[in-house]
């Protein structure tokens, strides 16, 4: 019997145009002959329940329509089972699409998924939260959150994200955090830190692209070394502006798990493209080959 892909709508999106687009996408493909569901999930109901409940049946294959957030929500609950992960990318962000190489159009995303050529790749954990992409603390999620919001508010990607990064000029307070890796600590003052899933580079539209494969085992963790608000302008300036002097305000490595500890109650940690007050330390680790996905065949 032919496998089942059912393709989930967040109802709390707000994507208007693009769900519709997912629709008519969904019934052409049906009239082709594919064994393909639209599914909107009820928003009174916990994810989790409802993806259990398509899990039961003969769906092999979940495709997140969505942002990077949908993405999240839906892989997670899909960790270390035989069925697959897809993505129709027409979220805000779109970090992960982009990293696999999928295609921005509609139908031509649920075409490679149609294909079903499936990667095992790994997934990072913060505190038992998964995340595809990256984990940051500090000023990034100020950033993302103030892009983000003035995309839904119709302003140009570009000139959203410049006045984001505009907004850095004035006083923000670095992290007094520490690193502990086998009983050693290592204490750092920084305005932000990325801990990747994959390999990124700092650079374009969306200030991060990942780089490499799908799985090496480790986390990317870099902390930017505290130069105060201008160092802060110059660092993003050169990555939207594709400048290659950043290494000199980054410090970067490769770990597999690490704590971060830090004195406060609380730190705003954004996973994925949402923001989560968790409790320190912060423990990170990664879960090798534990999702399988969805990619076009190279």
């Amino acid at each position: 019997m032919p496998n089942t892909i059912a393709v989930i709508l967040n109802p709390d999106a707000g994507l208007g145009n693009q769900q519709e687009d997912v629709r008519r996408a969904v019934a052409a493909m049906q009239d082709q002959g594919m064994k393909m569901r639209l599914i909107r999930l009820a928003p009174d109901k916990p994810w989790r329940v409802q993806i259990d409940t398509l899990l039961a049946e003969d769906v092999d294959t979940l495709v997140a329509a969505g942002g990077d957030g949908t993405v999240n929500s839906i892989a997670a609950c899909l960790l270390d089972t035989d069925c697959r992960l897809g993505v129709v990318p027409i979220g805000t962000v779109n970090h992960f699409a982009k990293h696999i190489g999928m295609p921005r159009e509609v139908t031509a995303a649920l075409e490679v998924i149609g294909r079903g050529h499936t990667e095992r790749m790994d997934v990072g954990e913060v505190n038992g939260m998964p995340f595809v992409n990256f984990s940051s603390l500090g000023l990034y999620a100020d950033i993302l959150t103030a892009f983000i919001e003035r995309q839904r508010l119709g302003w140009p990607k570009r000139l959203a994200l410049l006045r984001a990064v505009m907004d850095i000029v004035r006083p923000y307070p670095p992290l007094h955090i520490g690193f502990a890796k086998d009983a050693k600590v290592t204490e750092v003052c920084t305005p932000l830190v990325f801990i990747g899933n994959h390999r990124y580079a700092l650079g374009g539209i969306d200030l991060l692209q990942a780089v490499g494969g799908l799985r090496n085992g480790i986390l990317q963790v870099a902390y930017m070394h505290n130069h105060g608000r201008l160092g802060l302008l110059r660092l993003f300036m050169s990555a939207f502006c594709h400048v290659g002097q950043l290494q000199q305000d980054l410090t970067v490595t490769g770990l597999r798990s690490f704590q971060i500890t830090a004195p406060q109650d609380s730190l705003r940690v954004a996973i994925d493209g949402e923001v989560h007050l968790m409790q320190p330390p912060l423990h990170y680790d990664v879960r090798p080959q534990a999702l399988r996905v969805i990619v076009p065949k190279a």
